[in-house]
C-alpha cells in the first residue's frame, strides 16, 4: 500500500488505519473518493483510509456559513444596518423592527444551522420567520431555532435551480414595554453550522452579522368613559369624570373640543378640585357653541377633568343633552378620542327656602367626590392589559 510521503513521520505500521489532515484548496463531495492505485498523487485534502484493502478515501466536511443583511442598508459606511422599532402601549400592539437576511451554506454538506444573538438586553426579544410569517423552530433539540440548507452541487449548477443552499428570512426585534424613543439595540446575529453526527469534519466556520434598533416614538391616547348618561333636575348640576391619559411614550398634546350645546344649557370643565380648567372652556348654551383647549401630558401622565353640565330651570322633564367631548392628538391627528356625555331632565324636587330647584348640591358633591377619586397617581405606559379592561389611576392637574 502506499503511503503519500506527508504522512511517513506519523505512520504507525501496525495500525489499521491512519488520518491526514491537510487543508483543501476545493471544496468536494464526501461521498466522492480517492484510491490509493489511483494514477496521480495524494489529493490535498483531508482523507481517512477506511479499509486497509481497497485503500478508499472519505473527503473531511467543510461546514461553512455565511450571513448577509440584504434589507436595511447602512445608513453609512462603517455602521450597521438599523431599522426601528416600536413598543407596546395601553391600546397598541408592539411593532418589531425587521432585518431581511440571506443565510448561505458555502461548506461541501448538507446540515443544519443554529440562529442566535449576542448580546443579549433586558427586555429585548428577537425572534426569526421565514418570508410567509412562520417562526423558525428548533429541529436539533438543542435550544435554538435553525433552517435546513443543502449543498451546492458545483459539477452541475443548474441541477439546483431553487437555490437550497441558502434562504432569506426576517429577523424581528421587539423593543421591550416603556421604552423611550431613541433607547437603542445593538446585537449580533449568529449564524453556525450544526455538525452531522458521525462527520469527519474539516473545517467549522460560523458567520455574524451586527444589526441595530431603535425605538421609535409612539402616540396613543385613552379618554375615559366613552359615553356616560347621567340625570338631574332643572338647575341642578350634574358632573361627569372623564380621564384622559398619554399612554405613548412620548409627550404628547391634545386638542380638547366642546362640541354644540343645546341653548340655554351651561357646560364648563374644572380640575379634580373644582377650579376652572386653566380658566378655559366654559359654554354659555348656543347651539352654535365650541370651545376647544390645548392639554399637554408626559408620556404615562394622566389628568383627570371634570365637565360640569347644567340644565335650563325651565327645561322640562324628560329633555335630553348630548355633550360631545373630543380630544385630538396635535403630533398624531389619528389619535382621536370622544366622549359622549347625556343628561336627562328629571322631576323637579322640592327646593328648600330661598334655592332655585335642583341647585343644593350636585355640582358641590361632584367635586367632593372627584377630589376623593384623585389620588395624584400618575399612571406609567406599557401595562400588559389594555386600559379598556381595568381602572385607571388618576393624576390632577
Amino acid at each position: 500500500m502506499h503511503i503519500p510521503e506527508n504522512a511517513l513521520s506519523s505512520f504507525d505500521p501496525a495500525a489499521p488505519e491512519y488520518v491526514v489532515y491537510a487543508r483543501a484548496k476545493v471544496a468536494e463531495h464526501p461521498s466522492q473518493a480517492w484510491h490509493l492505485h489511483d494514477p496521480g498523487s495524494a489529493p490535498d485534502y483531508p482523507y481517512q483510509v477506511v479499509d486497509a484493502e481497497t485503500a478508499e478515501l472519505e473527503v473531511g466536511a467543510d461546514l461553512i456559513a455565511k450571513i448577509e443583511v440584504l434589507h436595511p442598508l447602512p445608513p453609512a459606511p462603517g455602521e450597521p444596518p438599523t431599522s426601528i422599532g416600536y413598543p407596546e402601549t395601553c391600546e397598541k400592539d408592539p411593532v418589531p423592527a425587521e432585518f431581511l437576511l440571506r443565510i448561505s451554506n458555502k461548506g461541501n454538506v448538507s446540515a443544519y444551522f443554529n440562529l442566535s444573538y449576542y448580546p443579549p438586553k433586558v427586555g429585548w426579544k428577537v425572534e426569526f420567520y421565514d418570508l410567509v410569517g412562520n417562526k423558525l423552530v428548533d429541529n436539533t433539540d438543542d435550544g435554538l431555532p435553525d433552517i435546513w440548507l443543502e449543498v451546492k452541487d458545483e459539477e452541475n449548477c443548474d441541477r439546483i435551480i431553487d437555490y437550497r443552499d441558502r434562504t432569506e428570512i426576517i429577523a424581528k426585534v421587539t423593543p421591550p414595554e416603556l421604552s423611550l424613543p431613541g433607547a437603542e439595540f445593538v446585537t449580533d446575529i449568529i449564524v453556525e453550522p450544526v455538525i452531522p453526527a458521525g462527520a469527519l469534519l474539516c473545517q467549522l466556520e460560523d458567520d455574524s452579522a451586527t444589526i441595530r434598533t431603535v425605538v421609535g416614538e409612539v402616540y396613543d391616547l385613552v379618554l375615559e368613559p366613552n359615553r356616560a348618561e347621567r340625570g338631574t333636575p332643572p338647575c341642578g348640576t350634574v358632573a361627569f369624570h372623564v380621564v384622559v391619559e398619554n399612554c405613548g411614550n412620548v409627550e404628547d398634546t391634545y386638542r380638547l373640543t366642546l362640541g354644540p350645546v343645546p341653548l340655554g344649557w351651561k357646560v364648563n370643565i374644572t380640575d379634580s378640585y373644582g377650579h376652572p380648567y386653566h380658566g378655559i372652556l366654559y359654554s354659555t348654551g348656543t347651539q352654535a357653541s365650541v370651545a376647544y383647549r390645548e392639554i399637554k401630558l408626559e408620556a404615562g401622565e394622566t389628568e383627570l377633568l371634570v365637565v360640569n353640565i347644567t340644565p335650563p330651570c325651565n327645561t322640562p322633564p324628560g329633555a335630553r343633552a348630548n355633550i360631545l367631548l373630543q380630544l385630538t392628538s396635535l403630533n398624531d391627528p389619528a389619535e382621536n378620542e370622544a366622549a359622549e356625555l347625556v343628561v336627562t331632565v328629571t322631576t323637579a324636587p322640592s327646593s328648600p327656602e330661598g334655592q332655585p330647584p335642583g341647585s343644593s348640591s350636585g355640582g358641590a358633591e361632584s367635586l367632593e367626590n372627584a377630589e376623593q377619586q384623585a389620588s395624584g397617581q400618575k399612571q406609567k405606559v406599557g401595562t400588559t392589559e389594555k386600559k379598556k379592561e381595568k381602572a385607571k389611576p388618576m393624576k390632577t392637574s
